[in-house]
């Protein structure tokens, strides 16, 4: 069966190539069979440029109009941003495998900004922390201010978002992609949780929304994604916002600039981008990965966006709001699926700005309509994982104790030679002797021991062997002697029972007494034989009684 469907966006994506004029929405064969309907399928593997590679090609999207290839790696593409890091195979989702320490684009200890010991766990100091994208701090030089932070983790694909989402289905039984983001800009929808789907990604999305954002219309959902893109104002890069950015590198790595970045134009320009946060002690995903994964699912594309098919609200899982620290006190209960959709499809849109969301302030928000005990968005500090309001892991005052144990022993490596007494020398060389006979004496009466122990074994061994030999020859010859006497006894009676009589059959059968259980047997035998012959030889002679 052939017949002509839609192109994936995971596969288009991968070669570069998209049509306008596709016959099918469907992923199935319909009725567009191809005819005739059997044929022959062929293998190739030349290495070379495919003919599509020469274009543009007529009927395709403008900026997915030709295939393109790769350089002589096998993938790095021909028209990618060439890098000084090592290019490999495109991963297809982040792993808890990536070990994220061996390209960590700075220590944090290399910048004072990190703040990784500093607590800002009174909620009248952390509900107040300024955003990091916000321009009017500025210059910031102490960590007394304090600066929010999106959280990585929200990022859909991310490693915990799997997780969150792996939770769910064991809860559940469902099986959906979660994200968080922005719908709309009014407070009255803050932390409102939705279900969308959308074309050409497989699974339905539950998202919620956190964040206020001017694309965010009815029927669009803005998306966070990994380098999902910002505006003017961002806290990802310096040269915004408070100037203390999450990552390294310059705009330059995050796509088009078009007095904001809307990141990434493909899957493989994902590779331009920084892959950790510069205060990043232990990061769990790789920033690359991440982009790499929304294109992989369809989530965004080379050139357009995917629309919303349908959208509804729904309650929020506990594994999502548990993540962001909001919580609607008014949501559907208990229903994760859509029962009336909400009017006005629109674009799933993208986002990554890096800064502190607009319900983590609690003056955008309905008091009356959230939890009491999860009312706002909990950002996160520099590091893109930790908690804002969290517990510092080491506290300032416990930093100057461990400086003393890391101070070398003089006696480890000495700076000179040892200035010991001849007298201490001698004794210390005569105990190491003493100590070395000592120890070398138990090695020579250990091995000695082992090699008495082995070949005692190998002997015993040996005498089984040969017990067991004789047992057999001993055994065989037995039976080889009754198989003889057997064959001479029974010749011996075929021979006599024809020509002799029965004094010697016996005679010769049993040389013992006649008594025996051998000559009673012959004898019974013998006169059986005789009273069957002479039936034969005279048919009216035949006793009755036999």
């Amino acid at each position: 069966v052939m017949c002509q469907v839609k192109c994936p966006p995971q596969l288009w994506q991968a070669t570069g190539l998209r049509r306008r004029d596709e016959v099918s929405t469907s992923y199935q064969c319909d009725a567009n069979r191809l005819e005739p309907p059997n044929g022959l399928l062929s293998r190739s593997m030349d290495c070379s440029k495919p003919t599509y590679a020469w274009g543009p090609i007529e009927g395709t999207y403008n900026g997915s109009s030709v295939v393109v290839p790769c350089r002589r790696d096998g993938y790095t593409r021909i028209n990618s941003v060439p890098s000084s890091m090592p290019t490999r195979a495109p991963t297809r989702s982040p792993s808890k495998s990536v070990v994220p320490s061996i390209q960590v684009t700075a220590a944090p200890t290399f910048d004072p900004l990190c703040c990784p010991y500093y607590p800002y766990t009174d909620p009248k100091v952390w509900q107040t922390c300024s955003s990091a994208s916000n321009p009017s701090l500025g210059k910031i030089s102490t960590c007394k201010q304090c600066l929010a932070y999106q959280c990585i983790d929200w990022t859909v694909g991310s490693v915990a978002m799997q997780a969150r989402e792996a939770q769910f289905l064991n809860r559940t039984g469902q099986k959906v992609h979660f994200g968080v983001g922005s719908y709309s800009n009014e407070a009255e929808r803050a932390g409102k949780c939705y279900r969308i789907s959308v074309q050409g990604v497989l699974l339905d999305l539950i998202v919620q929304n956190i964040n206020q954002g001017a694309t965010a219309a009815d029927g669009n959902f803005e998306l966070m994604m990994g380098a999902g893109g910002f505006a003017g104002n961002q806290a990802c890069i310096a040269g915004s916002g408070a100037d203390v950015p999450l990552y390294p590198g310059n705009a330059s790595m995050w796509g088009p600039n078009y007095g904001f970045s809307g990141g990434p134009t493909s899957y493989f320009k994902c590779d331009s981008l920084p892959r950790y946060p510069i205060c990043g002690v232990n990061p769990q995903d790789d920033l690359r990965d991440l982009c790499k994964w929304s294109f992989s699912k369809g989530m965004r594309y080379v050139s357009g966006k995917p629309y919303i098919t349908s959208m509804c609200e729904v309650a929020c899982p506990t594994e999502l709001w548990m993540a962001t620290g909001l919580h609607r006190i008014d949501e559907p209960r208990n229903s994760y699926m859509c029962g009336t959709a909400i009017s006005g499809g629109g674009n799933l849109n993208k986002m990554m700005d890096c800064g502190k969301p607009a319900y983590a302030w609690s003056n955008n928000l309905n008091g009356k309509l959230v939890d009491s005990l999860h009312n706002v968005v909990i950002p996160c500090k520099r590091d893109g994982y930790t908690r804002i309001n969290e517990e510092p892991v080491y506290p300032p005052s416990s930093e100057p104790t461990y400086a003393p144990t890391f101070t070398a022993k003089p006696t480890v490596v000495p700076t000179s030679k040892p200035t010991l007494k001849p007298s201490n020398m001698t004794v210390i060389k005569n105990s190491k002797k003493d100590d070395g006979f000592f120890f070398s004496d138990i090695a020579t009466s250990s091995r000695t021991l082992s090699v008495v122990t082995v070949g005692g074994f190998v002997l015993l061994v040996m005498l089984i062997i040969l017990v067991c030999e004789y047992w057999l020859r001993v055994t065989r010859r037995r039976e080889l002697m009754q198989r003889v006497e057997e064959k001479r006894r029974v010749a011996a009676m075929r021979n006599l029972t024809r020509n002799g009589s029965e004094s010697e059959l016996l005679q010769e059968l049993t040389p013992g007494p006649t008594t025996s259980l051998d000559a009673i047997e012959l004898r019974r035998s013998y006169s059986a034989y005789q009273k069957v012959n002479r039936a034969l030889l005279h048919p009216d002679q035949v006793d009755v009684a036999m």
